[in-house]
């Protein structure tokens, strides 16, 4: 039961240290924004990248390619000078699977 309950913390710590509670109020609040808001998106992307980068060093393929898709869309978009009014539902299916993966792979 204690191996329950430890692994049961280590993965809400994983998640934490992931940090997908910010990437989600980042989008929440693009959105709120009607995508129109640039320093969101800039969040966004910054989130993004280092997820993809610290995902592969805990060993989470599955989250690190997730966190890559939506760094590679926020960066296009950010990169093109445009803002995230026309891609708001592709952005919440990329956090939305970005956060289903993390909870595959931490259990």
């Amino acid at each position: 039961f204690q191996g329950c309950l430890n692994a049961g913390a280590e993965s809400a710590n994983l998640i934490e240290i992931l940090r997908l509670d910010e990437i989600d109020a980042a989008f929440d609040s693009l959105r709120a924004q009607g995508g129109g808001n640039a320093r969101e998106l800039d969040t966004l992307l910054a989130l993004a990248h280092k997820l993809t980068g610290s995902a592969g060093t805990f060993g989470l393929p599955a989250v690190s390619s997730a966190a890559g898709e939506l760094e590679a869309l926020c960066a296009s978009l950010v990169n093109e000078g445009k803002d995230a009014s026309e891609n708001l539902e592709r952005i919440a299916n990329l956090t939305n699977d970005l956060r289903q993966a993390a909870e595959k792979e931490t259990g």
